[in-house]
């Protein structure tokens, strides 16, 4: 592909690319079933994913997230974010997202942007855990790279217009990494 990227923090003018991003996936969806994300129910409304936004630049001001965006030519094309879990016994942990819009893929730009988060999210994380499809299986060596250790699989944890996969459960401790 060879496209060039820039890796940066998130910041206020990304709202409309990543959402955008975020509604193409559900057109892709469409296309391809075995997209390697998790979908609500039904597709939100734009003002849903308006305050989605707001909610996360709010999360990073407060130090509970850390989201990095990719940049191609100016525009927002990917986004990794890693947001500190609710309960106190366990607010040491973060849950990674990671999504890459179509077409920019395969370039490098999801192991640079987790390379981001996971550099930025020390001193505010301990450990980073998330959770993907069997099916994913570039996304699953993209982690298992990274050093993230599989600590359990759910069985048919992922059913997709009446098809199951596993999920496969991961975590890295970040204070080792």
């Amino acid at each position: 592909m060879g496209q060039k990227f820039a890796i940066r923090p998130l910041a206020k003018t990304d709202r409309k690319d990543l959402i955008d991003n975020y509604f193409s996936y559900w057109d892709e969806l469409k296309r391809n079933p075995n997209l390697g994300l998790s979908f609500v129910p039904k597709k939100p409304a734009l003002k849903d994913e308006q305050v989605w936004f707001k909610n996360m630049l709010n999360n990073v001001k407060r130090g509970n997230e850390v989201a990095s965006v990719a940049l191609v030519d100016g525009k927002a094309v990917g986004l990794c974010n890693a947001h500190r879990l609710s309960r106190r016994e366990n607010a040491h942990i973060a849950e990674l997202g990671i999504a890459i819009r179509d077409g920019y893929r395969g370039a490098g730009i999801g192991e640079a942007l987790m390379k981001d988060v996971i550099k930025r999210s020390r001193g505010k994380f301990e450990i980073i855990q998330l959770a993907v499809f069997a099916m994913n299986e570039k996304a699953e060596k993209l982690y298992r790279r990274l050093n993230f250790k599989e600590y359990g699989r759910v069985p048919n944890g992922m059913k997709r217009d009446g098809r199951y996969t596993d999920t496969i459960l991961m975590y890295l401790n970040i204070k080792k990494f």
